[in-house]
């Protein structure tokens, strides 16, 4: 997980920032807000959807060892 998350290092601090915009107007109640600014971030950076599937990957396999 480390790997992937370093070789995307720049969409992963794109992301983080994203989120903390998208956190700030959930708290303040601004909730279609903020699901319309999750909707633009999600189409403006695809490899966000790579990196969700890159985890749900290794989350598999973890789950594959462990069971």
């Amino acid at each position: 997980m480390k790997e992937i998350l370093e070789r995307n290092s720049e969409a992963v601090r794109e992301a983080g920032r994203q989120l903390v915009e998208i956190g700030a107007e959930l708290a303040a109640g601004k909730i279609d807000d903020a699901l319309a600014r999750l909707d633009t971030a999600r189409q403006a950076y695809p490899e966000w959807e790579e990196l969700d599937q890159a985890a749900a990957d290794i989350e598999g396999v973890i789950r594959d060892r462990e069971g």
